[in-house]
C-alpha cells in the first residue's frame, strides 16, 4: 500500500515540477536562441568546429606593427590560430596561438583534440587543443596552399606540391605516399570522399577540369570536363552521391560515379566565394562576395533561408557544428564571427 502511494506521489511530483521544467527549456532554448556575434583578433580566414561542437577554432589575420613614426605606421601580416568555447550564449576565447603567417586551413581530428592546420606560406602544422602544443610537420608543404584536406578517419591528410600528391600520417607526420605520376600542375582544391577511398582535385593548368582519383593508386576513377568553364573548389556531400563544384553564380552538383550534372544551384547576381556541405546532407550553405548566405534545401533543391551578412563584403568561412544545428559564418570585414540556429 505505502509503495502504491509513494509511486503516485512520485509520478504527481514528476508531472508538477520536472515536466514544465522541461518544457520551459526546450521552449525557451528555441525562442531565446538569436544569432550571437563575437570578435575576432583580426579578419577571419577559416572556421571549424570540434568534434563535439563545443571549440570554434578560428584561423586569421594578425598585423603586427613593425615601426612608427609621426606621419606613417608600417605593419607585417601575421597570422593566429584563436580557440572559443561557444556552448554557453556568450562565446569565450580560451586561447590564441600566434603564427608567422595568417592560418588559411583548419580540420579537426574527429577522435581526438587534435587539430591540423596550414598557413599562407604552405607549412602543415599540428595544434593539440587540450596541451596547447604546436609542432611543424617537417617537408609538408602545400603548394598554392588550398590543396590540403584532411582524411575522413583522420588517420592521414593529403596535400598538393611541385612534387605531386601527397599523403602523410596525421600522427606522426610521416610521408606515406606519393602519387608522382598525377600531372597536378597548379591544384586548385582537393577533397577525400567521405569513405576516404576516392580523391578529387581540379587543376587550372587543364581548363579546370575536375579528376576523380583513387586515394592508394591514384589511377583516374572518371573525370568532369569544364567545358571552358572555371570550376571552383567544392566538395563531396557527406552521402559521397554528390561532388558539388561552384562556376561563378552556380553551383553544380555531379553525379557520382557517373561525373554527369544532376543539378544547377544559381546563387544570384554575386559570385559565390565559400560553400559547405552540412554534415547531415540535408543543406547546403553558398556565400558570396556581397555578403550574402544562402542556405539550399537539398531535398526540394530551393533556399530554405536567405541571410546578409556585413554588405558588400565577402562571406569568407563557413562551418558547420557536426550535428548540423549550429552555423558559423565570418565575412572579410569586420573581424566579427556569427553563430546560428540552423534546424
Amino acid at each position: 500500500m505505502c509503495a502504491e502511494r509513494f509511486r503516485k506521489w512520485g509520478l504527481g511530483l514528476l508531472l508538477l515540477f520536472v515536466l514544465p521544467y522541461a518544457l520551459y527549456v526546450a521552449i525557451y532554448e528555441r525562442v531565446s536562441w538569436r544569432p550571437r556575434t563575437f570578435t575576432a583578433g583580426g579578419p577571419v580566414l577559416e572556421l571549424a568546429f570540434s568534434p563535439d561542437g563545443h571549440t570554434l577554432a578560428v584561423g586569421r589575420w594578425r598585423y603586427v606593427p613593425l615601426s612608427k613614426t609621426k606621419t606613417e605606421e608600417s605593419w607585417n601580416n601575421c597570422g593566429a590560430l584563436e580557440m572559443w568555447n561557444v556552448r554557453s550564449h556568450i562565446p569565450s576565447l580560451t586561447l590564441v596561438w600566434p603564427d608567422d603567417e595568417p592560418v588559411v586551413r583548419l580540420a579537426f581530428s574527429r577522435k581526438t583534440n587534435q587539430l591540423i592546420y596550414v598557413n599562407r606560406t604552405g607549412d602543415v602544422k599540428s595544434f593539440d587543443s587540450s596541451t596547447g602544443k604546436c609542432r611543424r610537420i617537417a617537408h609538408a608543404v602545400v603548394d598554392e596552399y588550398g590543396g590540403f584536406d584532411l582524411s575522413p578517419d583522420s588517420k592521414e591528410f593529403v596535400v598538393s606540391s611541385r612534387w605531386g600528391i601527397r599523403f602523410y600520417d596525421a600522427q606522426t607526420g610521416q610521408l606515406k605516399r606519393t602519387l608522382d605520376k598525377v600531372r597536378t600542375g597548379s591544384v586548385a582544391s582537393l577533397a577525400y570522399s567521405p569513405t576516404g577511398k576516392v580523391l578529387y582535385i581540379t587543376t587550372s593548368d587543364k581548363n579546370s577540369d575536375v579528376t576523380i582519383l583513387d586515394t592508394q593508386t591514384g589511377k583516374p576513377l572518371g573525370s568532369i570536363l569544364a567545358g571552358g568553364d572555371t570550376l571552383e573548389m567544392g566538395d563531396f556531400s557527406p552521402d559521397g552521391k554528390m561532388l558539388a563544384l561552384y562556376n561563378g553564380y552556380a553551383v553544380l552538383l555531379y553525379d557520382i560515379p557517373s561525373c554527369k550534372v544532376a543539378k544547377k544551384l544559381y546563387q544570384g547576381k554575386s559570385a559565390i566565394r565559400v560553400m559547405v556541405w552540412s554534415p547531415d546532407n540535408t543543406m547546403l550553405a553558398v556565400g558570396d562576395v556581397d555578403g550574402r548566405l544562402n542556405l539550399w534545401d537539398m531535398s526540394s533543391g530551393k533556399i530554405a533561408r536567405s541571410l546578409q551578412g556585413n554588405r558588400n563584403y565577402p562571406i569568407e568561412s563557413i562551418a558547420f557544428s557536426p550535428d548540423s544545428r549550429i552555423m558559423a559564418s565570418a565575412a572579410s570585414y569586420p573581424n566579427t564571427i556569427t553563430l546560428r540556429r540552423v534546424e
